[in-house]
């Protein structure tokens, strides 16, 4: 497995319990830092952001937006930040019920060949602010 530590901090938003909230059609920011301990051979990094459901029936799942924020080698103990912006849909929202489920999650992917990539994934809300 690759020696490489992966930081994804999202910016913008509601914090709430410690998952950032979003309205649709709004936009995620945030910051992705790759720290690394050897030399790994890598592909891309990529962000994305996208649904999957939960529960009962078939799973669906769809990536809404990515973007690849470097490619190439990573040198062995260095540490790199990437900036990135990804635009929600205006659906579906976050639900959570009693049979199925609808997550949201921001995905940092470190692409390896050959080995396992590494992911780091933060959870998300999607759902329109409430009219008071």
């Amino acid at each position: 497995m690759a020696d490489i530590e992966v930081r994804l901090i999202l910016q913008g938003g509601e914090a709430d319990g410690g998952v950032h909230g979003y309205e649709p059609d709004s936009t995620v920011g945030g910051t992705v830092q790759l720290v690394t301990g050897q030399d790994v051979r890598c592909d891309r990094v990529l962000v994305s952001i996208g649904w999957h459901t939960e529960g009962r029936g078939d799973r669906d799942a769809a990536t809404v937006d990515e973007v690849e924020l470097c490619r190439g080698p990573l040198s062995m103990n260095t540490s790199s930040t990437h900036g990135f912006e990804l635009t929600l849909p205006d659906q579906p929202w976050s639900y959570a019920g009693h049979y199925i489920n609808i997550i949201w999650e921001v995905t940092v992917t470190v692409a390896i060949p050959f080995a396992r990539d590494v992911k780091r994934t933060e959870p998300i809300v999607v759902v329109p602010r409430r009219q008071h």
